[in-house]
């Protein structure tokens, strides 16, 4: 059995201006012809975030499915809600 390297490159919003953008666009594309997957950080609003931590969590959750590594099914989406959000509003 081969081991398979896997890189991730995670992107946030690289500043403000065209040439910030561009260059941002421009490294992405070099990380993607090097063979990495570009995993853009987009939070998900759905599920109610109130703190910066339950924002991280849940992204941190999503790089883990998308891995195919263990985590939980807090923020999983299934197609009306995720356990996340039902827990806050339950909480209200």
């Amino acid at each position: 059995m081969t081991q398979q390297n896997v890189t991730v490159a995670v992107t946030g919003a690289g500043g403000t201006g065209v040439a910030k953008a561009l260059l941002s666009l421009r490294n992405m594309v070099a990380v993607t012809e090097a063979g990495s997957t570009v995993y853009p950080v987009i939070p998900t609003y759905y599920n109610v975030p109130e703190t910066l931590a339950q924002l991280r969590d849940e992204f941190v959750e999503r790089v883990l499915q998308f891995l195919g590594l263990p985590g939980t099914d807090r923020y999983q989406w299934d197609g009306r809600d995720t356990a996340a959000r039902r827990e806050h509003t339950q909480a209200q």
